[in-house]
């Protein structure tokens, strides 16, 4: 499931691990990481926010609500291209791009996607070459 890590802060938690921006993790380590009361104090002040949808079953004159994950598809184009841009991990883009490309397959989406791929790029490039050039300074 994504879960958005709003603060400047990398959160852990019994060998979870929450860096700042998107991550994903499975279910099960997201409901043992928020079992500490300190963890849940920060999804409730809104610096961790899970990425769920409510699911509302009806059964006769029952109406039932859960909370299930929630995936791009389930977000705004909008909503969507937020998430993204606070998202840093090269791989999990681009599973967010197959997601997104064999469900709503939003250009917005896969455009924005992209672009942060790119962004990425550019910052290790840059790093890189900064990383060539002490290098080359040195000697």
């Amino acid at each position: 499931m994504l879960v958005h890590n709003k603060g400047n802060y990398v959160r852990n938690q019994n060998g979870i691990r929450l860096v700042p921006g998107v991550n994903n993790i499975s279910e099960e380590d997201w409901e043992e990481f928020i079992s500490h009361p300190l963890n849940q104090k920060l999804v409730d002040e809104g610096e961790l926010v899970p990425q769920q949808k409510i699911v509302e079953r009806v059964e006769g004159a029952t109406v039932t609500r859960e909370l299930k994950t929630a995936g791009l598809v389930d977000m705004t184009a909008a909503d969507a291209v937020a998430l993204i841009k606070d998202t840093h991990s090269r791989d999990l883009l681009a599973s967010l791009r197959e997601e997104e490309a064999a469900g709503q397959n939003r250009k917005t989406v896969i455009t924005a996607i992209d672009k942060q791929l790119a962004d990425i790029e550019k910052s290790f490039e840059e790093a890189r070459n900064k990383k060539d050039e002490a290098d080359q300074d040195e000697e």
